[in-house]
């Protein structure tokens, strides 16, 4: 009985051992987000500022990028 007792504990801590190591091709997907991302420009979270050009008191253009 105790023998069972020790050769489950093994297993769940080999379980969870692994699945802190797992490694799946979901997550390199995920890690690669930014360069498969379309760009968008806009005002929400994450979206590329759009750009902005106004002209200034002597009448030239300014532009905050």
């Amino acid at each position: 009985m105790k023998k069972l007792k020790l050769l489950i504990l093994l297993g769940v801590a080999a379980t969870i051992g692994l699945a802190f190591t797992y490694n799946s091709n979901e997550s390199a997907e995920a890690n690669d987000w930014p360069r498969k991302h379309k760009r968008t420009i806009g005002t929400n979270i994450g979206d590329e500022a759009p750009e902005l050009a106004f002209s200034g008191p002597d009448g030239k253009i300014l532009k905050l990028s």
